[in-house]
């Protein structure tokens, strides 16, 4: 299964090309004019030169080189050290690929490079992409291995079949030229025949031994893959079983959160009304409140003129009694230059407005003075009478 390339190496990177033998061919041998101080230092300016002409192909993690440098060999040695050096220290996790395979020794050179340009300085924290960085190169380098064993598998099982093969053909050439032969005594041809049927079952039991054990790697993966089928069904069963919890944690929670969710509304509902309620009565008693100024005054007023009118009535009416004893008085009176006795006319209207009820005590005056300016001003009406 192919896997995505991480963005994160980019240093050093591959093109996948048909596989070519590197343990039988050496690689290209390029001699420089000038010959560097340190073989890591070139190697390192070379990486670093033609950094961005490389891309690593997310298809597999195992193939062969392809770029337009070559390497010398003391070069590939340099490398093989400094590797060596590194996985002593821990910088770079160990791998089964052989220090010859020119292709591993770049690659892993690369992603070393790679790996202390994300370090940075030794003395302080490592960083997260440092961390990331170490995990990715990690699986890349696991990845060759195992793509490598099972490829040296196969070849192993594809020999031991053709070896298998040919001993057969071989057998069975040398079968027919037994057949071949002339006609002998039936002694000998009996003894020829036995002869041929031992052969023919040595050659099966090696055919059969051979199948076994080219069979056997294949028995091996299948195993493997049963193996690593079951811990991940087991995996899956643990991780169902914890989200069926999980969910039926969550249903309980949304039934409980339902039950006190439910009362709630209901609260909020009858507050609600009640709110309304309260509202209507608040409404009313405002204008209640806002119309009783109104209502006082008017009553205060109605009140107050019913009562003037009362008091104005009778005082009217004590005048006009008043006035007409006086008159009759007047009539009767023989002088017809005679003065009027205001005191007198004054004391017989109080003894009217006594008799009717009526009191001036309210204005804090006396009822002669009243009397005295209200006939003043009555009086040219009567005279002309």
């Amino acid at each position: 299964m192919s896997r995505p390339a991480s963005p994160l190496l980019h240093a050093v990177s591959y093109q996948q090309v048909p596989e070519t033998d590197n343990r039988r061919k050496p690689p290209a041998l390029h001699i420089p004019n000038k010959k560097p101080i340190s073989g890591i230092e070139i190697v390192h300016k070379k990486l670093k030169a033609n950094s961005a002409q490389y891309c690593i192909s997310p298809s597999s993690s195992a193939g062969s080189l392809k770029t337009e440098i070559s390497y010398t060999h003391s070069d590939i040695e340099t490398m093989n050290h400094v590797l060596f050096q590194a996985r002593q220290n821990g910088e770079l996790p160990s791998t089964t690929s052989s220090p010859m395979d020119a292709q591993a020794v770049i690659q892993d050179y690369g992603y070393l490079t790679r790996l202390r340009e994300a370090r940075g300085d030794a003395t302080l924290p490592a960083p997260t992409t440092y961390t990331e960085l170490c995990v990715e190169v990690a699986r890349r380098i696991k990845d060759r291995d195992s793509f490598h064993d099972d490829e040296e598998s196969r070849q192993e099982a594809i020999r031991r079949v053709h070896h298998y093969l040919n001993t057969l053909g071989t057998e069975k050439r040398f079968f027919d030229a037994n057949s071949n032969t002339t006609e002998r005594p039936s002694s000998a041809r009996s003894d020829i025949e036995s002869f041929g049927e031992s052969i023919l079952s040595i050659v099966g039991q090696a055919a059969d031994q051979t199948m076994i054990d080219a069979a056997e790697p294949l028995r091996f993966n299948v195993q493997q893959l049963r193996t690593h089928n079951s811990e991940y069904d087991n995996l899956l069963k643990t991780h169902t079983s914890e989200y069926d919890k999980l969910l039926n944690h969550q249903q309980d929670l949304v039934r409980a959160l339902s039950a006190m969710i439910n009362p709630q509304s209901k609260a909020i509902q009858t507050s609600g009304e009640n709110l309304a309620l309260l509202t209507g009565i608040v409404t009313h008693l405002s204008q209640f409140a806002m119309n009783l100024p109104y209502v006082v005054d008017q009553a205060v007023q109605r009140a107050v003129h019913e009562q003037t009118e009362t008091a104005i009535q009778q005082v009217l009416q004590a005048q006009q009694e008043a006035v007409l004893s006086l008159l009759q008085r007047r009539q009767e009176n023989t002088q017809s230059n005679q003065v009027i006795n205001y005191d007198l006319l004054s004391a017989s209207i109080v003894s009217k407005l006594q008799t009717s009820g009526c009191s001036f005590a309210k204005e804090g005056k006396s009822p002669r003075d009243g009397l005295r300016k209200f006939w003043h001003r009555v009086r040219p009406s009567i005279m002309a009478r």
